[in-house]
């Protein structure tokens, strides 16, 4: 076995291994901890406030709140609360605003949510988590009428490396905000109305047949993450490539793409970080060799149609730097390259999981002497992961 094809195979176990062993869980999984010190400010605690109800209003009323990503890849994952919602929601509040009411006479407070939801964003350098919330809080001013205040809030972090561990203190940091905007706005609010125990569950009969028959309470803030969330594809794809040129003898490559297009567009587009081997043999310079580099790509597909089975369109742009050393037999020399390969193909999808592609490419490395230049054909297949 030649060194090139030892350096291949152990490249290919080391990335195995990291596939099946670096990627992460399953899910993350949130055990809500309200023993947290941002849930225990007692300025915000008001003795004459009660939470009486609290319903989740989200179209998918599920304990997943969103999506993580998780491993080296970043591949995404459900993020799962771990109870229902509107009794996390109502514990929190309980803890945060509600002082040592007189158990015979209080405001009541109902709490409306309808979104609450986590995330993270991949940008060029860095990833973004956030959290975002839209909530209404209800409470009595007159026997026959109540004031409805809505409260939408994003908090966001930005990493580097990873954010995933940051979405869970977003959490704590956007309700203890929404909690704060709650009792200032209470606070101003000279109408609220103090009722007894015995006569709550009359007061909030008469609110919810008068609630329904009007239009539903809107944020005037817009909701960016919804939209976002709804508009937004978002796909990780496995490809393998082989190439051959007329420098190169045998090109293989494996690399990881991040992509994503919104929901009405038939254009996927992303970065991907790939392993690159070729065997060279330049006939015109009589050098024999190896080459091995780890770029980043940008990538692209266009599809003709937006059918689960279609024919795509494809791009892809790398940028390769490093140094190489020729041995002359009697002296060594070293140099120092960087340039562009830049490949396009057609290619094949079926049922949006697996895709077969076949192309051309060229290359271009500005100071190598063993690898100058080189065009030829590229073979390649991309599992959707």
């Amino acid at each position: 076995m030649s060194t090139f094809q030892k350096l291949l195979l152990l490249s290919l176990v080391i990335i195995s291994s990291l596939l099946f062993v670096g990627c992460g869980g399953s899910s993350i999984v949130m055990t809500p901890n309200y023993s947290q010190p941002i849930l225990h400010s007692p300025h915000l605690k008001r003795d004459n406030i009660r939470i009486v109800n609290v319903v989740d209003r989200r179209p998918s009323r599920s304990s997943q709140i969103g999506i993580a990503r998780v491993g080296m890849f970043n591949r995404q994952v459900p993020y799962i609360l771990n109870g229902e919602l509107a009794e996390v929601v109502k514990t929190m509040f309980d803890t945060m605003v509600v002082g040592k009411h007189d158990q015979s006479r209080f405001i009541p407070i109902d709490i409306s949510i309808s979104m609450f939801e986590v995330g993270e964003n991949m940008k060029l350098f860095s990833e973004e988590g956030y959290f975002a919330c839209n909530m209404s809080f209800n409470f009595p001013v007159t026997p026959d009428s109540s004031e409805n205040q809505v409260i939408f809030l994003k908090q966001t972090e930005n990493s580097g490396i990873d954010v995933t561990d940051a979405i869970e203190p977003l959490i704590y940091k956007g309700m203890a905000e929404c909690a704060s905007r709650f009792v200032s706005a209470l606070d101003k609010n000279q109408n609220a109305m103090l009722v007894s125990s015995d006569s709550v569950a009359t007061i909030r009969a008469k609110d919810s047949i008068r609630l329904s028959n009007l239009p539903q309470s809107q944020p005037s803030t817009p909701l960016p993450v919804a939209s976002e969330v709804s508009n937004r594809i978002k796909m990780d794809e496995l490809s393998f490539l082989y190439a051959q040129g007329a420098k190169i003898t045998t090109g293989f490559r494996i690399s990881y793409c991040m992509l994503s297009q919104n929901k009405d567009s038939q254009v996927p587009w992303g970065l991907g970080m790939g392993l690159t081997f070729y065997d060279i043999e330049n006939k015109e310079d009589d050098i024999r060799g190896n080459f091995v580099s780890f770029a980043g790509r940008l990538v692209g597909k266009y599809y003709l149609s937006s059918a689960a089975t279609s024919v795509f369109l494809g791009g892809n742009l790398a940028l390769s730097g490093g140094s190489e050393q020729i041995d002359y037999g009697n002296h060594q020399e070293t140099k120092f390259f960087f340039g562009p390969t830049l490949e396009e193909t057609l290619g094949c999808t079926l049922n949006q999981k697996i895709s077969f592609e076949f192309g051309f490419f060229q290359l271009v490395h500005f100071g190598s002497k063993v690898l100058p230049s080189d065009v030829g054909f590229v073979v390649g297949l991309s599992i959707r992961i």
